[in-house]
Parts: structure tokens; C-alpha cells; sequence
């Protein structure tokens, strides 16, 4: 299968990369058109905690050194990934954004205490001195501000900072409690801690009760996954599953599935982002159709069962021909044939009882199969006369069908005249037929100068036809007039 593309643009502002820094302009050493555009990226950080207030939680800050500021942006879940978006109040300015031109934010962390910490690296000059002249660099002192640097704490006015205790000296049942909170760095200390002393018979009743009971989602989350870690025996994974926070219930899938625990009943979950991390753990078939019924718009969601597969696409095939028409569905089931390894064996499964012509997104897929070789014409030999019967009807998908599934030449080419034409002739020409030029060129007088041009477009494409052409213009059977310029 082709897996998407890595890169998912989540800013989805009408311009994402406009950026409004206040410091002054200085002479830029390479791209002097990208002024007030990002350009330097860095040091992203997601705010794990509510200190600064509800509005802030889970959003992206993110450095842009060139420019001396921090940009936010407001993130929500969108299918399997994100989109962000500035805040109401910060359309028109940065969250953060410094006068001073040797400001180089470069990093965005949430502190234990609940601050937002940013670091500045502070330089006069931020550019490697690779996208530097040669001749600029001499007239520089590229390590101007070396010995210098600073960490900033962005505070809530008149509210105290979180106490960072120290940890280390704490009774493991202690510990563990200190993951009752909704700063996410404070609770990874924790973490990390409980895991270093590997005290199962302490932690792991505390931390029973938090995964079930705790007020914070990112708390039941963390305390189960630790608890999976340090008691395996002890998760309550049947009450994760059913969480009413959808993060938490991503959690449990993941480690609900790697004890062993029947998952299935998650394909029917209302999340598509839960849906999505079930189909990466390559469930049986029954629960990859199931998943199917609830549609594959998001990109991300057709990658995952597509990954999923294995050797289910046949049994698959049918359930992503039933989904009803929306977007990405034609991409998907195109991403099932070509995951099928026998198409023979699928293809009563595409047509209709009693000799009857499949519908026309049946005969899409047997007329890809056909192309590629993974079917014979003699594999629908049978439903032949019913798929010609269909093109009579003015049908595109059965014409290209029938010229793959072996249709005679000369009926063929009686068709190109009218809408049909350019399917005509592109089937016959990546078919080679020999006698297609012969065909054409008998025809030839009773064509217009539109069928003229497909005509000629179909018969140079072969070397061997090449001659027929020329040979038909010297003996006056196609004028010179006649060829399109």
C-alpha cells in the first residue's frame, strides 16, 4: 500500500505562515522575500496544563527565532490528526513577540510549576554561517551574544506558581498520588520516578483508583498506562475502554490489545480518532468491515485499515463496495485490489448472478485487474455479451471493460464516432492490436477532423503503426490537409 503523505499541515488559518512580529527589520543575509514569513520554526511545545488558564490547555506554542517572537495556536482533533488555528484575540499580533532584535526564542515547554518556559538563546546573528556570504560574514561578528542566553517563566497575573516538591524523598503511595494533576510535565517526573524504584505492591493500589476515578482524562490515562507497567495484572480494562474521554480510550486500546484484551467492541466507537487507533492494531476482518460501515473520508482512517489488511482484502471487498459514494472511497477500494492476491478468486464475488453486467464500479476494478495482467480475458468471458451490451447503451466504464476483456476490434472501432471515442481509442492502442490501424484508416473518410487528431494521437503512439500512417498520406487515403497541426 502507499502510505499518505508524512506532512500534515495543521494550521488551517487563511494565511498560516503571515506572521506580525513588532521588531524592527534588519538586513536579512539570504531570502529577503520571506520577511515576516516563517522561516524559522523551532522548538514547538504543547501546553500540558490549565495554570494559565482553560483556554491554553493543549495548545501549540511555537518559536520563530528570525522574527523574535512565539506563535500560539489553538489546536482540535480533526479525524485521526489536528487543525489549528490563531486565537480570536490574537488574529492580527503574536502571543508573544519581543523589540529587541536579539530575542531568539528557540524553545516552548510547559514548567512543573505550571508556567509557560520559553528559552532565548539571545545572538545578534541567528543564521548558520552557511546561508551567510562570504563577503557578509567578514563585516559580522557571527558570535555576538555566545556568552549570553536566558530562560523566561510566562506567569498568570496575581496567581502562585505549582509547588514543584522533590520526589525522590517521597513514599511510593505518595508518589504516585502526585499524579493527581493536570500539568502533564509534573506528572511525567512522577512517572519516570515510579518506574525507576519499580515498587509494584505500593504504587499500584493508588494508582488502581486514580485510573478510574481521577478527575483529570490525562491523569486516568497516565495513571493506567504506568499501572499497566508496573502491576500488569491490575488495569481495569474493561471500565478504560468504556472512559467518556476519547484520549483516555485511545490509551486503553493500545495496552488494553497488548494483554490480550478483546478490543473489537471499539470499531463502533463515536470517535473516528479511537476508530483509527483500533484499525492500526490489525484486527480481524469482521472488525475491519465494521469499521468500513462508518465511512473512509479522512485520509488517515483508509490508510490504517489499508494497513490492516493483510491477507482479509478479499473478504473486505465486498463491504467497501457496499459503503456508500463519498470522498476517498474510490481511492480506498483502488488501495484493496491492489492488496488482493488472487483476483480470480474475487471476481464471482463482482458479478451478478445470471450472466448479467457487474455495475460500473465492479467494472472499474475487473478493468484495472485486466490492465495489469492479474485477470485474463477469458475470466469474463462469460458476461462478455452483457458488458458490450452495456457500452451499446453509452456506458464508459463498460467500453473500456469490453476492450480489455478481449471485445472485437472491428465492433470497437465502430464506435469511435461520438462520446465514446477517446475511451476507444485509448484502449485499442495500449492493446497493440495490429489490426487497429487497418480499422481506422478504413474509416477514415467517414470521420471528422476531432476523431482525426484521437485517431492520429492513437497511431503514433506505436512505431510499428507509424508507417501505416505515412503510408495511408501517400496513397492519398489521408490528405495533408487532414492531419492536425
Amino acid at each position: 500500500m502507499a502510505a499518505p503523505a508524512p506532512n500534515v499541515p495543521v494550521p488551517a488559518d487563511p494565511d498560516p505562515n503571515r506572521l506580525q512580529p513588532v521588531s524592527r527589520l534588519m538586513e536579512r543575509y539570504n531570502d529577503p522575500h520571506l520577511a515576516n514569513r516563517t522561516t524559522s520554526a523551532t522548538g514547538l511545545g504543547i501546553y500540558r496544563d490549565n495554570w494559565l488558564g482553560d483556554a491554553y490547555y493543549g495548545n501549540a506554542f511555537t518559536c520563530e527565532a528570525v522574527h523574535n517572537l512565539v506563535r500560539r495556536h489553538v489546536l482540535e482533533p480533526a479525524g485521526a490528526t489536528f487543525a489549528g488555528h490563531r486565537a480570536t484575540d490574537e488574529r492580527e499580533r503574536e502571543f508573544l513577540a519581543s523589540r529587541d532584535n536579539w530575542s531568539r526564542f528557540v524553545q516552548a515547554r510547559t514548567g512543573p510549576d505550571g508556567a509557560l518556559w520559553l528559552v532565548d538563546m539571545y545572538r545578534f546573528v541567528i543564521e548558520h554561517p552557511t546561508w551567510i556570504p562570504e563577503e557578509t560574514q567578514k563585516r559580522l561578528d557571527l558570535r555576538a551574544g555566545s556568552d549570553k542566553g536566558r530562560i523566561y517563566r510566562l506567569k498568570a497575573r496575581g496567581k502562585p506558581l505549582r509547588p514543584v516538591p522533590d520526589l525522590t524523598v517521597m513514599p511510593t503511595a505518595e508518589l504516585v498520588s502526585h499524579l493527581e494533576t493536570p500539568n502533564g510535565t509534573e506528572r511525567d517526573r512522577v512517572h519516570a520516578e515510579t518506574l525507576r524504584r519499580n515498587d509494584r505492591a505500593a504504587g499500584a493500589p493508588r494508582l488502581a483508583e486514580l485510573a478510574a476515578n481521577s478527575t483529570w482524562p490525562a491523569t486516568r490515562a497516565q495513571a493506567l498506562a504506568l499501572l499497566a507497567a508496573v502491576d500488569s495484572a491490575r488495569p481495569d480494562f474493561a471500565a478504560a475502554l468504556k472512559d467518556p474521554d476519547p484520549r483516555v480510550r485511545r490509551v486503553a486500546l493500545r495496552l488494553a490489545r497488548d494483554a490480550g484484551f478483546e478490543v473489537a467492541a471499539l470499531a463502533d466507537d463515536p470517535d473516528p480518532a479511537v476508530r483509527y487507533e483500533l484499525a492500526l492494531l490489525a484486527p480481524a476482518s469482521g472488525t475491519l468491515a465494521r469499521l468500513l460501515e462508518k465511512g473512509v473520508p479522512d485520509i488517515w482512517m483508509r490508510a490504517a485499515i489499508l494497513s490492516a489488511v493483510g491477507d482479509n482484502a478479499g473478504a473486505l471487498l465486498p463491504a467497501a463496495m457496499a459503503l456508500p459514494e463519498s470522498e476517498g472511497k474510490a481511492e480506498f477500494v483502488h488501495g484493496l485490489m491492489a492488496s488482493v492476491r488472487d483476483p480470480r478468486s474475487l471476481v464471482p464475488t463482482l458479478l451478478p448472478p445470471n450472466g448479467q453486467a457487474p455495475g460500473p464500479p465492479e467494472m472499474r476494478i475487473l478493468a484495472g485487474w485486466l490492465k495489469s495482467g492479474s485477470l485474463h480475458p477469458a475470466d469474463l468471458a462469460g458476461v462478455l455479451p452483457a458488458i458490450m451490451a452495456k457500452a451499446d447503451e453509452g456506458s464508459p466504464d463498460a467500453l473500456r471493460l469490453a476492450a480489455r476483456a478481449g471485445a472485437p476490434c472491428d465492433w470497437l472501432v465502430a464506435r469511435v464516432p461520438g462520446a465514446l471515442e477517446a475511451v476507444v481509442l485509448e484502449e485499442l492502442a495500449a492493446s497493440g492490436d495490429p489490426a487497429a490501424p487497418t480499422l481506422f484508416l478504413e474509416r477514415w473518410k467517414s470521420m471528422g477532423p476531432a476523431t482525426h487528431a484521437s485517431i492520429l494521437r492513437a497511431l503514433l503512439t506505436r512505431p510499428e503503426w507509424v508507417a501505416r500512417v505515412l503510408d495511408a498520406v501517400e496513397s492519398g487515403t489521408v490528405l495533408p490537409d487532414e492531419i492536425p497541426l
